[in-house]
């Protein structure tokens, strides 16, 4: 590909980078990082020194439970910060295992069903109307705005809901 200046431009496919910089700045994490990793056994370059994304991020997912904790061997060490680093690497494990199974449920998920629970029952709401009157109508839509309110304050709304990663 060619730019207005006559200069050649290079196109990689997605999930291509050239660069340490770029592949930081795809990782979210520092150039430092990333040169550190670059040295590990089985770190992911391409053939023609460019970093495919998606190969690093798999090194990188494989190679995280291999980190050690000094101390972690000892089972008599039992310093506080070395329990807590325990657990969190136990909790850690649990939910890889718990996403791997397909029991975690994506935010987007839950808040979609809560959304679709409260459609329901405002036809429900519609039809007590008809039946009792405006007031118990009245007390029954402000309890479920409360409903909608707090699903949107606790998982976003259609606008604001990030991709899962987080599913947790």
């Amino acid at each position: 590909m060619t730019t207005k200046k006559g200069k050649s431009r290079e196109t990689r496919p997605p999930g291509i980078v050239k660069t340490l910089a770029e592949l930081a700045a795809a990782a979210s994490v520092s150039s430092r990082t990333i040169a550190t990793w670059k040295c590990e056994p089985g770190f992911p370059v391409e053939p023609d020194g460019t970093f495919n994304i998606w190969k690093v991020a798999q090194w990188h997912s494989v190679k995280k439970p291999q980190r050690e904790m000094p101390g972690e061997d000892d089972p008599e060490d039992k310093s506080e910060a070395l329990e807590l680093w325990r657990y969190e690497r136990f909790l850690m494990a649990k939910m890889d295992r718990e996403e791997r199974e397909q029991m975690l449920v994506s935010r987007e998920r839950i808040h979609a069903f809560v959304m679709t629970v409260s459609g329901l029952l405002r036809g429900w709401l519609d039809r007590l109307q008809r039946k009792h009157g405006a007031e118990v109508y009245e007390s029954a839509v402000n309890i479920l705005e409360d409903i909608e309110r707090e699903t949107d304050r606790e998982f976003g709304d259609d606008d604001t809901i990030e991709g899962d990663a987080e599913s947790v």
